[in-house]
């Protein structure tokens, strides 16, 4: 069964993993799992070897892209067969980590097969927590989706108080806590599905082919901002 894992967390995580990165890399090759995407929350200690373009490939496009552009593909159930993309490295330097050889900022268009034209924006460097949005616009109606912001509960604090989501640098001023972060992110409910896909035999909605797939798009994406130039999907 192909698979490739677009949502991995290492020791990094606090709280939330326990694998080494080694340990998933030894794994994944058990498994016989062509790539993973290590995307650990709160902290970037284990992406230092991503900072590194030779190890890497890449940095925010194929880190944070990767999911919007999978989750697009799904949604419109249709190939992306061109793409514009432009790349940007804002901070270089990263204190203890040392400098970023690769893209912290990422804007790119994606030209489906049906006609629809998506632009997507990713950032390593935009302050205030983990901030996903999806905003699709049809001819006649659209659709507004923000499903890593919760408004449930609102705290403010002139000091400050800890954790409050993640990617949240500062709880100072206005934060806006997520009530069961994992669970309202879906990251039990993914490692349910995939443990319970391995238990019963059972093909995974996403498979390794599908994994490629979207990696092929971002692949066409960096080339696009090599060239400057809208770049074919070649699948």
């Amino acid at each position: 069964m192909g698979f490739i894992h677009l949502h991995v967390h290492s020791h990094y995580s606090f709280l939330d993993g326990a694998s080494s990165l080694d340990s998933l890399l030894e794994k994944a090759k058990a498994l016989e799992m062509p790539a993973l995407a290590l995307t650990d929350h709160n902290r970037l200690t284990g992406a230092i070897r991503f900072y590194k373009k030779a190890k890497a490939g890449g940095g925010a496009l194929i880190d944070l892209g990767i999911h919007d552009i999978a989750c697009l593909v799904w949604y419109l159930n249709c190939d992306v067969s061109e793409v514009f993309c432009q790349t940007k490295k804002i901070l270089p330097k990263r204190e203890n980590f040392g400098v970023c050889e690769v893209e912290d900022n990422a804007v790119g268009i994606l030209y489906f097969e049906n006609d629809a034209q998506v632009v997507i924006e990713e950032s390593w460097t935009a302050p205030g927590g983990y901030d996903m949005r999806f905003e699709l616009f049809g001819i006649e109606g659209h659709i507004k989706a923000a499903p890593t912001f919760s408004n449930l509960i609102s705290v403010y604090s002139e000091k400050g108080f800890g954790y409050a989501v993640e990617k949240a640098s500062t709880t100072k001023g206005w934060t806006f806590p997520v009530p069961e972060e994992s669970w309202s992110f879906g990251y039990q409910q993914e490692i349910s599905y995939f443990i319970n896909c391995i238990i019963q035999n059972k093909n995974p909605l996403t498979d390794g082919k599908y994994g490629q797939k979207i990696l092929q798009i971002v692949e066409a994406m960096y080339k696009s901002a090599e060239t400057k130039k809208i770049e074919e999907v070649i699948q």
